[in-house]
């Protein structure tokens, strides 16, 4: 999504983030996710949309860390 729409728009950043969520109730692919860079990425889609836009961004990028 951010290769063809760009993280200017916080809805990738939203749905990008819930995606990433919904895989990491697997630890297999929780492990590669991490190993790709999942977190360094939630982490710059919530300092560029978090708090300008969407709190959900915020809320969804805080818990698919936690997971």
């Amino acid at each position: 999504m951010l290769k063809t729409y760009g993280d200017e728009h916080f809805s990738v950043a939203q749905y990008g983030i819930i995606a990433v969520t919904n895989l990491t109730s697997n630890a297999e692919i929780r492990n590669t996710l991490g190993s790709l860079g999942a977190c360094q990425l939630i982490v710059k889609m919530l300092q560029l949309h978090a708090f300008k836009e969407e709190a959900q961004v915020a809320v969804y990028g805080l818990y698919a860390i936690g997971r």
